[in-house]
C-alpha cells in the first residue's frame, strides 16, 4: 500500500487446482489491505489468453474463467496493475506521553476532503472524560 492508500498488487498466481470447497479462490488479502467493495478487473493469462478477477471485501481474490469459445488456461495470472483504494481507519487514538502546556499539534493528512472532528478527552481513574471537540481547519478563522 502506498502513502496515499492505494493498493498495488505485484507478481502472478497460478490456480493449481479446480477442485475443492472454492477452486476459483486464489489468496485471502490482509485486513488492511481488504477493499471496501467489489473490485472486478480483467487480468492476462497464459499464452495470451485472460481472465476476470474479482477481489472481495472479505479479501478473497477470486478468478472467473473466460466462456467459450474463449481459451482456458489458467496456469499463469498476472496480478500486476491491479491497484484500488483501501479503507482507511473510521477513527483512531492519538496519545499525548507528556504535559502540553500549550497543548499538541495534530497534523492529519486526508486522502479524501472530509469534515475533521478531533474528541479531546482525559485520563482519569474511571475512564476517558471528554474535554471537548476540536473542529478541522476549514471551521477556524481565516483558514477556508
Amino acid at each position: 500500500m502506498d502513502g496515499s492508500g492505494v493498493v498495488h498488487l505485484q507478481g502472478a498466481a497460478k490456480q493449481i487446482s479446480t477442485g475443492g470447497p472454492n477452486p476459483s479462490l486464489i489468496a485471502t488479502l490482509p485486513v488492511a489491505a481488504r477493499p471496501t467493495r467489489n473490485v472486478f478487473t480483467i487480468v492476462h493469462t497464459f499464452a495470451g489468453t485472460y481472465a476476470d478477477l474479482a477481489i472481495t471485501p472479505s479479501g478473497q481474490i477470486l478468478v472467473i474463467a473466460p466462456r467459450s469459445p474463449a481459451v482456458e488456461d489458467l496456469s499463469f495470472l498476472s496480478l500486476e496493475g491491479i491497484t484500488y483504494q483501501a479503507p482507511g481507519p473510521k477513527s483512531f487514538g492519538l496519545r499525548v506521553d507528556r504535559l502540553e502546556s500549550r497543548g499538541a499539534t495534530v497534523i492529519a493528512v486526508l486522502r479524501v476532503p472530509r469534515v475533521l472532528v478531533l474528541r479531546v478527552a482525559r485520563v482519569t481513574s474511571h475512564g476517558l472524560v471528554l474535554v471537548g471537540l476540536v473542529r478541522g481547519p476549514s471551521s477556524l478563522p481565516g483558514l477556508a
